[in-house]
């Protein structure tokens, strides 16, 4: 049965302006519009995540600020002398005047035994004993029993605080005398409001958007912040979120920093943001509704409505145009050429047009009259051909059925083989002739890509010159190379191949090019890199470290060469841990890896990391001070990497200790000798002082 648009010539003009003209059309107006949202949705969610690290920046610089600020007071001897001369406690000018410079809403002075001699506000706290009484479980007391406990600044919680009748956190700091004895406590209450102005700030949010933050207390999502439109929030009857797991606010308060597409606290579809604010274990929400962003989208895609209405509506016009001068004429000459068909050749067909269609007509009209005549001869010749012709076919079928059989096995053999193995074939310089699909689909290059082009562009950065020299002068040679290769795919990705390469020979024995047939054993090797690599830093562990050293030094030993172990050490790495948190001290670890791996670009230089924040190097050199030389390039660049490092003792950045040993081949002995020789040179250059390089002398 034939399709319904082609029963009639008007139905198929009709459809292939649609299918041509107005589904195009729609197409690209719809694409257009997903791109648009998405584009939309894209800009919004990277605007709510600036804004939100903008946000928790500008309250960490602020909390940070205060602490230091709060430190250097706790110095003074203002401070100082008001708890070794209790007559100056009844008026501190200087602790007022700091009170009026810091930003901090309210200081205090508070005794080892945790009574609070001395405030700036004299609200009813001063007086009080923090370790008895109703103040002992306020955020004040939390933060100056933490200050009294390490030795050190201290944050208390942010909570309601009683005698300011409002939320509040506190800083404290111990205050020493000059003989490092503990005297007492300076504390600071931060000024909230400036912390609520932030949030207040609605600037770039919308009419929707909000910013607000929460902490989790007693398995609850409590507001700390002003929700949009309040002034404050309120300091006894507190804004409790509803605590679904897929919620921004529930994210945060466990430490979550991310951003999409989320239903907020009042259950409206948002784009939003949301962080941790670890100081005030705050965690931190900005949305805006989806609704608002997605509006002049909306806006748009009416009015692309309204443009596609016109222009469809000219498109029929012109449809209902071509079909009143083009159709009617063509109907007519259809009409005459069926008549034609039924043998009525004497009737013309009527067409009075002026143009290609009426041309059209008046060669019909004479081809049908000579047509007429033509066909009476081939009549007379059709029977006998006929007959002939039904013979030669039957005879031409068998042929063909048997030609087609085995034509059809020996493309599906070839194409078995072209699809599942890797073969490719280079004429006698190396250019490449012919690949099969398998070669293309390991390599991730066409065919076209391919052709022309030498092997080198598969080439691994890590292959030694070396490698293909011997490799080009076995096939030169006529013999068969095998060997397994390590190449680069077209998206910069590695794979490992087994190859058997076999030299093709013209009939004088003469090489014309090479085939070779290629197995792909990547997942072997991963198997065999993940064994040899270090999980964290990714370069060698302790075990491959543990089978190459014996290796270089026989290999040393054969040719006499001079091998170098050089063992390092990060300093004062567990105080890093210990100040920075172990996520910090592991980012250290990959940065000081990364470093090695970088930077140790030979062949024979190979990093390790032979456990926790000790390194180990071994190379080969031409002489013990150009060893010495690379060890100190090597110390100096590490502490050029500008990682900070505020709690050590030889520098303001992370540094690392070396012990270096060179021996030549003949006096090289066994790796557990020359490990301990390392050892005990790194751990002269700690007791030296650290962030130096110490040699063996040969």
């Amino acid at each position: 049965m034939s399709k319904w648009y082609t029963l009639h010539i008007k139905n198929e003009i009709l459809f292939w302006f649609f299918l041509l003209a107005i589904v195009p059309l729609l197409v690209v107006v719809s694409l257009n519009h997903s791109f648009q949202k998405e584009t939309y949705l894209t800009e919004a969610q990277k605007n709510v995540a600036l804004l939100l690290e903008y946000k928790i920046n500008s309250i960490n610089d602020y909390i940070n600020y205060l602490r230091k600020d709060l430190v250097i007071k706790s110095s003074t001897e203002d401070v100082q002398n008001v708890f070794i001369d209790k007559k100056m406690i009844a008026s501190n000018v200087f602790l007022e005047k700091s009170l009026l410079e810091s930003g901090f809403y309210d200081i205090f002075l508070i005794t080892l035994s945790g009574d609070v001699i001395y405030t700036v506000k004299k609200e009813s706290d001063f007086g009080a004993n923090l370790f008895d009484g109703d103040l002992s479980t306020s955020g004040l007391a939390t933060a100056v029993k933490s200050a009294m406990t390490v030795y050190d600044v201290s944050l208390g919680d942010f909570e309601y605080y009683q005698p300011s009748n409002k939320k509040a956190a506190f800083i404290a700091v111990p205050v020493f005398n000059d003989h490092r004895q503990m005297v007492g406590v300076l504390a600071a209450q931060i000024d909230t409001q400036k912390l609520y102005d932030v949030f207040l700030n609605a600037k770039g949010l919308g009419y929707s958007g909000e910013l607000y933050a929460a902490k989790l207390e007693h398995h609850s999502i409590i507001a700390t912040t002003p929700i949009r439109d309040q002034i404050e929030p309120s300091t006894k009857e507190q804004f409790i979120f509803d605590a679904r797991p897929d919620s921004a606010i529930y994210r945060a308060v466990y430490g979550e920093s991310s951003s999409g597409i989320v239903d907020d606290y009042q259950g409206n579809k948002s784009i939003a943001a949301w962080g941790y604010l670890p100081d005030l274990e705050w965690g931190v929400v900005v949305h805006v509704n989806l609704d608002e962003i997605l509006k002049p989208i909306e806006d748009l895609r009416f009015y692309a409505i309204i443009l596609l209405f016109f222009v469809i509506l000219g498109i029929l016009v012109a449809i209902l145009s071509s079909i009143r001068n083009i159709v009617r004429p063509i109907e007519k000459l259809a009409l005459g050429m069926q008549r034609f068909s039924q043998s009525k050749h004497n009737e013309p067909i009527d067409i009075d047009v002026d143009n290609e269609i009426g041309d059209l007509a008046r060669n019909f009209n004479d081809m049908a009259k000579s047509l007429k005549q033509s066909q009476d001869t081939i009549k007379r010749y059709a029977n006998d051909l006929e007959i002939k012709v039904e013979q030669r076919t039957q005879e031409l079928k068998l042929a063909k059925d048997d030609i087609e059989e085995k034509s059809m096995n020996m493309k599906k053999y070839i194409d078995l083989i072209d699809k599942y193995i890797i073969t490719s074939e280079t004429d006698s310089d190396g250019y490449i002739t012919d690949v099969s699909i398998a070669f293309c689909q390991i390599t991730g290059y066409s065919k076209a890509e391919l052709l022309g082009r030498k092997h080198s562009l598969l080439k691994h950065k890590d292959t030694y010159i070396g490698f293909y020299e011997q490799l080009w002068q076995t096939i030169a040679s006529g013999s068969v190379w095998r060997g397994e290769i390590k190449n680069t795919r077209k998206d910069g990705s590695d794979f490992w191949v087994d190859v058997i390469i076999e030299p093709k020979f013209h009939e004088n024995g003469s090489i014309k090019g090479y085939y070779a047939i290629r197995q792909d054993i990547t997942d072997k090797k991963i198997i065999e890199e993940i064994s040899i690599t270090d999980g964290l830093t990714h370069i060698y562990n302790r075990r491959h470290f543990n089978e190459v050293f014996p290796k270089m030094i026989n290999q040393a030993k054969r040719h006499d060469e001079l091998l170098c172990f050089l063992l390092m050490d990060i300093d004062y790495f567990k105080q890093y841990n210990d100040h920075y948190g172990h996520q910090m001290g592991d980012d250290v670890l990959v940065v000081f890896a990364n470093f090695l791996k970088n930077t140790l670009k030979r062949a024979d230089d190979m990093p390790f990391r032979l456990g926790g924040e000790e390194f180990g190097v071994l190379f080969k050199a031409d002489t013990e001070e150009k060893a010495t030389k690379f060890a100190n390039l090597l110390r100096r660049n590490i502490e050029a990497l500008n990682i900070p490092h505020d709690y050590s003792n030889v520098s303001q950045y992370v540094t690392a200790s070396m012990g270096l040993v060179c021996k030549r081949g003949v006096d090289l002995r066994e790796m557990d000798e020359l490990y301990k020789e390392a050892d005990d040179l790194l751990y002269v250059s700690k007791q030296q002082g650290r962030n130096q390089v110490s040699v063996n002398r040969v």
